[in-house]
């Protein structure tokens, strides 16, 4: 399929509705880091002109998609913000996600923090 869409000057939300990022992988909006990763996407594209480089439709019609606006790729500056998770991807040859990734679990940023993952057991700590 692999084919380019140019969006207009999108929100965010209008976006995210009929797309899913190839490489990424967002929380829900219900689950922790869900409204963080949102907010993080409208402060990214909010406004700006988008290349949709779409690689095929997923099951539920939605059209999966490395998201551009000119030379910045989306997929990475999402990624930087620490509230997606690297999803297995071709497209990733050089490892450039899965690096920032291991970086965001390493400093415990974003869904990886306290506020989405437990690490210890304060209230009943082993020992």
């Amino acid at each position: 399929m692999n084919k380019k869409i140019l969006v207009g000057a999108v929100g965010a939300a209008a976006l995210a509705a009929g797309i899913y990022f190839k490489t990424i992988d967002a929380p829900e909006l219900t689950n922790c880091g869900g409204e963080q990763a949102k907010e993080a996407l409208e402060k990214i594209i909010l406004g700006k002109k988008v290349t949709l480089n779409v690689a095929t439709n997923d099951t539920f019609g939605r059209k999966v998609a490395s998201v551009w606006s000119g030379r910045t790729w989306i997929d990475q500056k999402l990624m930087e913000t620490g509230w997606v998770a690297y999803s297995s991807s071709t497209q990733d040859s050089d490892h450039i996600l899965q690096n920032i990734d291991w970086k965001n679990r390493e400093k415990k940023i974003g869904i990886y923090s306290e506020l989405c993952t437990q690490y210890e057991n304060k209230e009943k700590p082993i020992g």
